[in-house]
């Protein structure tokens, strides 16, 4: 049985009593020392007369200043000691803009499905049923072994597509950023259900001629959250390392994954996914803050599996003719929704303001304000049902789910890359102020929902490619 989530104000007593008591612990520790070497002197004892009088004159006032002083100390603890920590900068992000001749609008779809004659008249309509409600825009970009007649999904052509996608997305961001490949110390690749052989990691070492020492890492099978995943990994890295810098690159390949059957279940992800990209540079080099545009405060991630219906949500798996397909099942959006509870009852105490968090305690019901933490959220599109239950649960703003939506009409679903690409359109279309924070929140097969926050450096405007 799954071990039930911790609620947010269980988290906060637990963190402020632990906190306390460590530094109740380390304040005995002194005081016994001090003990030790003045136990016989005149001061001792004068200190012990007046301690006694204290405390036979008002015993309840003591116990409440040192209760106190230990809330005080816990909540010092709570906000400035995790600051010690080694800081992990984001430089810049990338995301990749398909050439024009991959778009493809919903009716030029649906014309191309009927005269392959690969499906039937109801899977056409419940496709174009779907397309039309799912969010998705008609500029959206389908790889060219989809486009052509015939279609060519063979795994030749997949790898044409992925080296298409994950080249120039690397070599645009070094560019921009004027690192070299030779300058990059730790590389992780996230692609969720395209896993050649050598792997993606290995095949960027190769093209960019990166250095015999770089530390790779190639993520698989993780699901549309798996780029927060990257940034998390690189993040534990980069605190554990001095002076490096590393690459996160998220593709997701359209072609290994196209459905060709009628199972309308795994007919889903034809509606929704398209290709995209995308990269970002981290560093915790002193001298890259300058530069860089955010600092990654959290990571926190949430894995509900243990659980059968949301392990099964979201499955790669054959159909009843034998094709390949990944399957969606009808609970995906609940499924998302509980994930995200898990994933804020771990968030909320390390981000939400002190009165935010007393109401949690006062009341178990209550839905914390997260309006109050952030400035900007950058919700996975998944899909329109995904973004706006996301924007119901957290009581948000159409304007804040604003940048999510315009991504999901402009690219679809982009799997893993997707959040960095609705990161890319806050940066383009809004803006961010110094100082204010980011909420980067992606949900993912197994099933997960993973956090990531930021705080801007600096001011932050910049018109990327893939938004122009």
């Amino acid at each position: 049985m799954a071990r039930e989530a911790i609620s947010p104000a269980q988290k906060l007593i637990n963190r402020y009593v632990f906190n306390g008591a460590v530094f109740s612990g380390l304040a005995a520790l002194a005081l016994g020392r001090y003990a030790w070497v003045a136990a016989n002197t005149a001061e001792y004892n004068q200190l012990l007369d007046l301690s006694k009088q204290a405390w036979t004159a008002a015993p309840s006032a003591l116990i409440v200043t040192v209760l106190s002083a230990i809330l005080v100390i816990g909540w010092f603890t709570r906000k400035y000691v995790p600051r010690l920590a080694r800081p992990v900068f984001l430089i810049d992000t990338y995301t990749y803009k398909p050439p024009d001749r991959m778009k493809v609008s919903r009716e030029n779809y649906i014309r191309g499905a009927r005269m392959r004659k690969i499906w039937g008249e109801e899977a056409l309509q419940f496709q174009e049923k779907l397309l039309n409600s799912s969010g998705l825009g008609d500029e959206t970009y389908f790889p060219d072994s989809i486009i052509q007649e015939p279609m060519k999904l063979t795994w030749n052509a997949a790898l044409e597509e992925t080296e298409m996608v994950l080249f120039e997305t690397v070599h645009k961001l070094l560019k921009t950023t004027g690192i070299d490949a030779q300058d990059i110390d730790i590389l992780i690749v996230v692609c969720s259900c395209f896993a050649p052989t050598p792997s993606l990691a290995s095949m960027v070492v190769n093209h960019f001629k990166m250095r015999t020492d770089v530390l790779s890492h190639n993520l698989s099978g993780m699901g549309c959250s798996s780029g927060v995943i990257g940034i998390d990994v690189a993040r534990h890295y980069l605190q554990a390392l001095p002076n490096k810098r590393a690459l996160v690159v998220a593709h997701e390949n359209i072609t290994n994954n196209y459905y060709p059957g009628n199972n309308r279940s795994c007919l889903v992800s034809n509606c929704l996914f398209r290709v995209g990209g995308a990269a970002c540079l981290l560093s915790n080099r002193p001298q890259d803050r300058a530069v860089a545009k955010y600092e990654i405060v959290h990571c926190v991630r949430s894995h509900i599996g243990a659980d059968d219906d949301a392990f099964n949500a979201i499955r790669q798996r054959e159909d009843e003719d034998g094709i390949r397909g990944i399957l969606l099942q009808r609970n995906v959006v609940p499924t998302a929704a509980l994930a995200l509870k898990t994933n804020i009852a771990s968030l909320a105490p390390l981000v939400l303001p002190f009165t935010e968090l007393i109401k949690c305690v006062m009341d178990k019901d209550y839905i914390p304000n997260f309006r109050t933490a952030f400035d900007h959220f950058l919700v996975h599109t998944g899909g329109r049902a995904v973004i706006e239950e996301v924007e119901k649960k957290l009581r948000l703003d159409p304007s804040h789910v604003q940048p999510s939506k315009e991504t999901l009409f402009r690219y679809g679903n982009t799997c893993c890359a997707a959040v960095f690409y609705v990161l890319t359109n806050m940066e383009s279309r809004v803006g961010c102020k110094k100082g204010e924070r980011v909420w980067m929140l992606g949900f993912g097969t197994g099933f997960k929902c993973n956090s990531a926050v930021l705080r801007a450096l600096r001011d932050v405007k910049t018109v990327h490619e893939s938004w122009t």
